[in-house]
């Protein structure tokens, strides 16, 4: 079978001008022994037993942000420069976090021996109403070089990537003597040719034992040329910068009215947060950017707080002001 090297190919097309990827990770497979995966030259997918061979996860690239679905969760990454940052995850639109300030995961450089280690805040939702958060740490490291064997190809030149997640979640509000909340331990392998921007295969280990190991059954890039990072910067993220920091609030009988003194330029989703000085959030609420929205106040909060105002797509893009109550 030739249509993974055929379509890797594909990728010498010319830059579109959107600039997307995507990989469908169609292939679910038995998980490799986690005991000997670092240890390995060669990984021989077709040794591995297929569970589904038509799973819905996927990696996709678009507007500098890379979004992961394997499992449970969608993660996302954002490219600053050469360096690729974790940003937070998804559950549907049941479950929501995102880190307070962006995680290194990798250079495009990719090499030997290569790592980051480091703690980490995040702050969500599960439900919309019932606010979270969760800290830890976090180490991403290219563990290991060689050669993997897909669908009867070799592909050479494969580098695993390997990122780990330690952290506990817990209530928003809770203070640190009150953490006692559910602890997670996440390791994340990624093989991916050193040339190419998304993995091929991604294997997710957990505590729970719900490992899974999914891998490219057919591939989709769209006009990426070969060592091309996909850039997060944009021609309109000024006047994107100059809305989000028209915002103002005034307070209501219904809650806080947020409004904008600038016009925005297209319809984007916004997330607006009440959060303390601590960082510990109170309200959320969604919108769009340059239109007005309302924020609920939970009953008996009084003094100063902070309104967060963060454009969904591109959470970099943010603005954060003062309100009393």
């Amino acid at each position: 079978m030739r249509r993974l090297l055929t379509l890797f190919l594909a990728c010498t097309l010319p830059l579109a001008a959107e600039c997307r990827l995507r990989i469908d990770l169609k292939a679910e497979l038995t998980p490799f022994d986690t005991g000997i995966i670092e240890k390995s030259a060669t990984w021989d997918f077709g040794r591995q037993s297929t569970i589904d061979d038509n799973a819905a996860a996927y990696t996709r690239a678009a507007a500098g942000i890379i979004y992961e679905s394997v499992g449970e969760r969608c993660r996302a990454y954002a490219f600053r420069g050469d360096t690729l940052f974790y940003r937070g995850y998804n559950a549907g639109r049941r479950e929501k976090m995102l880190v307070e300030s962006m995680v290194p995961v990798r250079t495009s450089a990719l090499r030997a021996g290569e790592y980051f280690e480091n703690g980490f805040h995040a702050r969500g939702a599960i439900d919309v109403d019932f606010l979270t958060a969760e800290s830890g740490s976090h180490r991403s490291e290219v563990a290991a070089e060689g050669t993997a064997i897909v669908h009867g190809d070799t592909l050479r030149n494969v580098v695993l990537l390997k990122e780990t997640f330690n952290c506990i979640k817990y209530a928003a509000g809770d203070t640190l003597a009150d953490r006692c909340g559910e602890r997670e331990h996440t390791v994340i392998y990624r093989w991916l040719c050193r040339e190419y921007v998304l993995p091929f295969a991604v294997q997710y280990v957990t505590d729970n034992g719900t490992d899974k190991l999914f891998v490219a059954d057919r591939i989709q890039i769209a006009d990426m040329p070969e060592g091309e990072i996909p850039s997060g910067d944009y021609d309109d993220e000024g006047s994107i910068q100059k809305c989000l920091e028209s915002a103002y609030a005034r307070n209501t009988t219904e809650g806080i009215e947020v409004g904008f003194a600038e016009t925005a330029s297209s319809r984007m989703p916004i997330e607006l947060y009440l959060i303390d000085a601590g960082g510990n959030a109170y309200a959320r609420s969604t919108g769009m950017l340059g239109e007005q929205c309302l924020l609920a106040i939970p009953h008996g909060l009084h003094g100063q707080y902070i309104i967060a105002v963060v454009l969904t797509e591109r959470p970099r893009l943010n603005h954060k002001f003062m309100i009393g109550l």
